[in-house]
């Protein structure tokens, strides 16, 4: 098994910067790119490179940690699932710590209300026995996918990736799943966006042997 983390950068944001340095994984850093044109070139260039066997994302407002890395890695190698995702805090109440980012129910593919969403509260999952929990829509937030699901299903760029990606999944017939024991912390940042005012940038970071 070898993933690439892809890193969807757009915001300078010190904290998330230090977290994924200490990653120890290979990174796709995508750097003030719009999400939809990250999103699609970094798919292709994973397709390109035919060594990796998964792609991750990682958007730059989440605080992700090498054990939610080596958990989902784990979970994708040996578990055998083809999506599966860690969760976090939903930052879009005033209140960070009610909702996370998935859902039990699928939300309409066009919407700008977050009511649909249904997003699951932290309370609740909290209390689940089960680590792994099947879901039919999460923020991908440090998802992996298996590169046959890459192969077949591309990354929306007339919709919110996250959304996309749950909608062409169901209509394939295909799972996906979080992992509670994967929690991070996601940053309330909504500022700060540098796209169209820093130059565009695709850089490949490998680990030192």
């Amino acid at each position: 098994m070898k993933p690439l983390l892809g890193v969807f950068h757009c915001r300078e944001i010190s904290a998330f910067k230090q977290a994924t340095d200490k990653l120890k994984i290979d990174k796709l850093w995508m750097k003030f790119y719009p999400q939809g044109e990250a999103y699609s070139l970094a798919r292709q260039w994973f397709l390109d490179h035919k060594e990796y066997t998964h792609f991750v994302t990682l958007p730059d407002d989440l605080l992700a940690t090498q054990k939610a890395i080596d958990i989902l890695s784990d979970d994708a190698d040996n578990g055998g699932y083809g999506v599966i995702s860690g969760w976090c805090n939903n930052t879009a109440w005033i209140t960070n710590n009610i909702y996370t980012d998935f859902s039990f129910t699928l939300p309409p593919i066009q919407t700008k209300e977050w009511h649909p969403y249904n997003f699951a509260r932290i309370e609740s999952i909290l209390k689940y026995k089960q680590n792994i929990i099947p879901v039919p829509f999460q923020g991908i937030a440090l998802t992996f996918l298996h590169r046959s699901i890459l192969e077949q299903i591309p990354f929306r760029t007339d919709i919110p990736q996250d959304i996309g990606l749950a909608h062409d999944l169901v209509q394939k017939g295909m799972g996906q799943y979080v992992d509670l024991r994967a929690r991070m912390i996601h940053l309330r940042h909504p500022h700060g966006i540098l796209v169209g005012k820093r130059n565009k940038e695709i850089i490949h970071e490998t680990q030192d042997i």
